[in-house]
């Protein structure tokens, strides 16, 4: 039997209302996490998987297998780190005297 992996739509965006820039860096980053975990998983597909998106199939043969892997390493080198890293300033009270 092949197996079959179901595309999944990209939902509708949620809105959310970003209160600060801790809190959108945290969003961000973990969204940024989830992907990239996705992408990885494709590393582990084994040969025979059959893909459906749109009118399109494709089955990874035992030939094609080490390519699409290739390109699923390419994409990581490429997403694998967010090209910043955010560190914040640490908020100061102001001094009641």
């Amino acid at each position: 039997m092949t197996d079959r992996p179901t595309p999944q739509a990209n939902p509708a965006p949620e809105t959310i209302v970003i209160q600060d820039l801790d809190q959108f860096v945290k969003i961000l980053t973990a969204w940024h996490a989830e992907r990239v975990a996705l992408v990885n998983k494709l590393l582990e597909i084994p040969a025979g998987t059959a893909f459906e998106i749109g009118d399109a199939s494709l089955t990874l043969s035992d030939d094609a297998l080490p390519y699409f892997k290739f390109g699923v390493e390419m994409a990581l080198m490429q997403l694998d780190t967010l090209p910043f890293a955010a560190e914040l300033e640490p908020t100061t009270e102001p001094v009641n005297g």
